[in-house]
């Protein structure tokens, strides 16, 4: 198994979960939950309060066998919004989080989804930002063989984009380092790394099946493939 494989996004998990003899964390549903074998544990973040239909922005680690730890980020620049998705990456050994929250424009109600890194109880990062325009339905952060991020954006109907995300270190903003979009399928779930490239369970056409991509196409490949087209 590779170092990559050590960290499993589970997103979105509709079923609830229930503190076991009154531990933390509450109960709740439609939570983001990531499992890390480096981290040594599974994090658990956000989700819908069963007491109240809340919507909650807490981060919770529980190391196998172990007891349940409030790691929810305070400080830094920003607070957590609504959850969307959530990984560790043994690189920075940090959570990468993404998250939206209401913002106002001239008046206007918009909803901006933000890539995050924090250390377990730390401060929050923003690495990037974007205005939500509604046609991502689902998001998706996964870790690469070096401990780089995936960063995964499925849309409503068909098509999804993968971006493979480092830290510029001068300007601590992510930096794209390679990019696959995919206009056709619609992807079911978060991709995964394998010693053979990348796999996405996708919907192709009536068919269900795993698209296998032995490399991620670099954004350098990408403009001069674009420029070649322009001569």
């Amino acid at each position: 198994m590779t170092v990559a494989a050590q960290t499993t996004a589970l997103q979105l998990v509709a079923a609830p979960i229930v503190n076991p003899a009154g531990d933390p964390p509450s109960a709740r549903t439609d939570y983001v939950a990531t499992y890390s074998r480096w981290a040594g544990g599974v994090f658990v973040a956000g989700g819908t309060a069963l007491s109240d239909h809340s919507t909650l922005h807490d981060v919770w680690f529980q190391p196998i066998g172990g007891a349940w730890t409030d790691v929810t980020p305070h400080g830094g620049v920003a607070d957590l919004g609504t959850i969307r998705a959530m990984t560790y990456s043994y690189d920075d050994q940090k959570l990468w989080l993404i998250d939206e929250i209401p913002i106002t424009i001239k008046k206007i109600h918009l909803t901006q989804g933000r890539l995050l890194r924090a250390s377990a109880g730390g401060g929050l990062e923003v690495l990037a930002s974007w205005i939500s325009l509604g046609f991502a339905d689902r998001e998706y952060l996964s870790v690469d063989h070096d401990g780089a991020v995936l960063a995964t954006f499925a849309l409503k109907n068909h098509g999804f984009a993968t971006a493979r995300v480092t830290v510029d270190t001068k300007t601590n903003t992510a930096r794209v380092m390679s990019l696959y979009v995919n206009a056709f399928d619609k992807l079911h779930g978060a991709p995964f790394v394998s010693p053979v490239g990348y796999g996405f369970f996708v919907q192709h056409g009536t068919k269900d099946e795993v698209l296998r991509v032995r490399t991620l196409p670099t954004l350098s490949a990408i403009r001069n493939f674009d420029e070649s087209l322009c001569q």
